[in-house]
């Protein structure tokens, strides 16, 4: 599971910013989505995704001015607004397989 890896690095994450992002000045957000809150299953209760938001949120975000002779400009997203709690992924039952999941693009040069 992604929290053992966590856990393993101390709560540290790394990332690499590709040389080839145009200079700027960017707003990076990093963060943890706790998906056992969609659905509560088990021990007789049974919570719908309608009466309860979904997953909770833990992020962190860093400003960063890019530097640099990089050209290519990445796709960026705006908050609120990147996506609902309806949305697969963020309101799913950790209980099952889950399905019509698709996982963010990586970005790359």
């Amino acid at each position: 599971m992604a929290v053992d890896t966590l856990i393993a690095n101390d709560g540290k994450v790394s990332s690499t910013i590709p040389d080839c992002i145009e200079p700027g000045q960017y707003l990076l957000r990093h963060e943890l989505i706790l998906q056992s809150f969609g659905m509560f299953v088990g021990s007789g209760i049974t919570m719908s995704l309608s009466s309860y938001p979904g997953a909770q949120f833990y992020m962190e975000c860093v400003q960063l001015k890019i530097t640099g002779g990089g050209s290519t400009s990445p796709s960026t997203v705006s908050f609120p607004g990147a996506y609902a709690s309806s949305d697969p992924g963020i309101a799913i039952n950790i209980y099952q397989t889950p399905t019509g999941v698709t996982i963010p693009k990586v970005f790359s040069c």
